[in-house]
């Protein structure tokens, strides 16, 4: 009896043990369908509507559309992904991989709300590029909600940027309200801000390297101004350049003659990093204007003119020492003086330096330098030195390089 009351129980456990460990595999198993469903429609192509999105695409742009491939996918949301795409007779705006974010029923309606696209290393022409900025939009049978673009490249051969991200915020009607922009390393950032036909540009860069042929680098770069189809017009630029600041205005016009033309003032620039040959270490002051035109934009700064004026307080001239050779002394050494001013014109790489007058005491010397496009200096000084007795004069010219300036009387 003791035997059978102990049987008894440990049978019911069996029995009841048994419909339990069915749910775990089952659960495993109805898992593992869920996930390779899941997983099989990445796999399953919907080509089938391609011809209604390049549709719904052509109305946004006014420009042919061509998809090479569609599919549904469900992870990390639902979202329609297309392949291939091109914009435009001659692909003017490519993009690899387009994902838009929104209920799987947008594959089959006529009427496509998304409620984000994302653009995967988008190339986009000079010419794509006006479409997105400045083209006609209409509301047609798509809408959608943010626009992202990771890795986008400008395709031109008169502009390099780096590849850059872009978040665009629209508006009714399929047109955009903002654009920000930065490169991935943050250097470059751009806000644009729609404004009827134009559009409001707000700049920033850590580091900029001037386009158009030139070698100047600005640092810590903030501009202002407003862009349309024929160009970009900058009210106010302000920049560090050689120790010192840089800060005018800039009229870029494009099309099948460049141009770009403003004013300029610089402050405090570090005459040492300017001309190291010829100048030590002293602050320069100045404004210019400038303008410059060519048949391409790389060329700008080659058939560039400037003019201006400059001011230099307290510095040294290196290489001659005006004061030995108004006493019958030798040529060498340096001078030191209080003021040195001029006025220049800079006309396609050729320099002319005019006005020059320096003042140091008691001594003074005014004259004109031209330096041409290679660099050759040919110039001329007359100096003079009011002694209490006795006023002594000398003329100098010239010749050389900055490197080697040779002085004669």
């Amino acid at each position: 009896e003791r035997g059978d009351a102990q049987t008894e129980p440990s049978s019911g456990k069996a029995a009841s043990g048994k419909p339990r460990n069915l749910v775990k595999p089952a659960a495993i198993g109805g898992g593992a369908l869920l996930v390779l469903g899941l997983a099989a429609i990445h796999l399953i192509s919907f080509d089938g509507q391609i011809p209604q999105f390049e549709k719904a695409l052509a109305g946004q742009f006014q420009q042919p559309v061509k998809i090479k491939a569609l599919h549904l996918a469900l992870v990390p949301g639902p979202h329609v992904r297309l392949d291939g795409v091109s914009i435009g007779a001659e692909g003017q705006i490519r993009v690899p991989t387009i994902r838009a974010g929104g209920s799987p029923g947008n594959l089959f309606g006529d009427k496509k709300a998304f409620k984000s696209i994302e653009m995967e290393a988008p190339v986009i022409t000079e010419e794509g590029l006006g479409w997105i900025l400045f083209g006609k939009r209409q509301a047609g049978d798509m809408a959608f909600g943010d626009v992202s673009a990771i890795g986008a490249s400008l395709e031109s051969k008169q502009i390099s940027l780096p590849p850059l991200d872009a978040k665009l915020q629209f508006g009714g009607e399929g047109a955009w309200k903002t654009i920000s922009i930065a490169s991935a390393d943050k250097n470059l950032e751009m806000l644009l801000t729609a404004k009827g036909q134009a559009a409001q540009l707000e700049i920033k860069a850590r580091s900029f390297k001037v386009p158009f042929g030139s070698t100047l680098v600005l640092e810590d770069v903030v501009a202002n101004g407003t862009a349309d189809r024929t160009g970009i017009v900058l009210t106010d630029f302000k920049s560090f350049v050689h120790g010192g600041t840089l800060s005018g205005t800039a009229r870029l016009k494009w099309g099948a003659v460049w141009s770009l033309a403003g004013e300029v003032a610089a402050k405090q620039i570090d005459t040492a990093r300017v001309a190291p040959e010829v100048l030590g270490s002293a602050r320069l002051e100045g404004t210019a204007s400038y303008a410059m035109q060519a048949s391409e934009a790389a060329k700008l700064f080659a058939w560039s003119h400037a003019e201006g004026s400059f001011t230099i307080p307290r510095g040294t001239l290196l290489g001659l020492d005006l004061g030995s050779v108004l006493q019958g002394g030798s040529t060498r050494g340096d001078t030191k003086f209080t003021e040195l001013t001029g006025s220049f014109v800079h006309d396609q790489g050729a320099t002319q330096l005019r006005q020059l007058r320096l003042i140091q005491a008691n001594m003074s010397a005014n004259g004109s330098i031209d330096i041409d496009a290679e660099n050759r200096i040919r110039g001329r000084i007359a100096a003079e030195l009011r002694l209490s007795t006795d006023l002594r004069r000398t003329s100098l010219s010239v010749t050389g390089t900055p490197a080697k300036l040779e002085w004669q009387r």
